[in-house]
């Protein structure tokens, strides 16, 4: 919780020393649009899901994924995207986002299509009471307008396995939801958000047009770029909390994340030339 809260205080003051910065040197803002991604939206927080799509719906213009490289619109863009094709996502998300007529993109494990999902996530093994997807299921959501992405074969980081096992994960995932849907499959989200520079080449080389990591940032419009962050985000996000995600507030903790590997390396060094 400290963790969180601190999450939350640094972004606030990313924040505004973003708008100062605009003002005073009145420098020229592009069009921005930040991915969110979720994974389950349970029975119990269907509700605060709906106060999230009010929120967004009142404040932001929604977006699919395949259109950031030609938005022109001034406004506040946002996407919003699921991890893992989660079964409650259909019962308590979904009906309301096809009300509003959002675009959504789900990202599937391919080969656990129909099982209830054993992986961990944080050392804590989630969702296991939440099943995913079925090929019926896939097939309606994507005859209704859902854009259906590969989220791998098995919910596989793809750093821990070998070249060949990536390449059937990339591949396989792709033929298997593209044979399902009768659609191109053109989007990748990376399982955990584990990735390294082969594995998005890899990506590319194996027909995705569009990859995706869990590494928050706001996306500047239009761009010809085809690799894109996103920000996760739950039901059970304070709506103070939720609001500074979905502004993109939690830009800078990339560039934290670096610094603290790089101050690690140093520290680790410094050790070892003592010893």
């Amino acid at each position: 919780m400290i963790i969180r809260l601190l999450k939350i205080f640094i972004s606030v003051i990313y924040l505004l020393a973003k708008n100062i910065a605009i003002v005073l040197f009145k420098t020229q803002v592009n069009q921005q649009c930040v991915v969110i991604y979720y994974h389950s939206v349970l029975n119990k927080d269907k509700e605060r899901f709906i106060r999230q799509l009010n929120y967004l719906s009142n404040k932001y213009c929604f977006v699919s994924l395949n259109s950031l490289s030609t938005i022109t619109s001034r406004k506040n863009l946002i996407s919003i995207t699921f991890d893992d094709g989660l079964s409650s996502i259909i019962k308590n998300a979904l009906p309301e986002l096809i009300k509003r007529k959002i675009p959504t993109t789900i990202f599937i494990p391919a080969a656990k299509i129909g099982s209830y999902p054993k992986w961990e996530q944080k050392r804590q093994e989630i969702y296991s009471d939440d099943r995913i997807l079925n090929q019926d299921e896939i097939k309606e959501l994507s005859d209704q307008g859902i854009e259906i992405g590969s989220h791998t074969l098995h919910h596989t980081d793809l750093r821990n396995v070998t070249s060949e096992v990536a390449r059937d994960e990339f591949d396989l995932s792709k033929s298997y939801l593209e044979e399902i849907t009768g659609k191109e499959v053109v989007s990748f989200s990376f399982p955990y958000g584990s990735y390294n520079d082969e594995l998005i080449n890899l990506a590319f080389d194996y027909g995705y047009s569009f990859v995706y990591t869990t590494e928050p940032e706001e996306i500047s419009l239009p761009t010809k770029r085809k690799i894109f962050g996103r920000i996760g985000v739950d039901p059970d996000d304070l709506l103070f909390e939720f609001k500074l995600k979905a502004a993109g507030a939690y830009s800078w903790l990339p560039k934290a994340s670096i610094w603290k590997t790089k101050i690690k390396k140093s520290f680790l060094l410094k050790t070892e030339k003592k010893t």
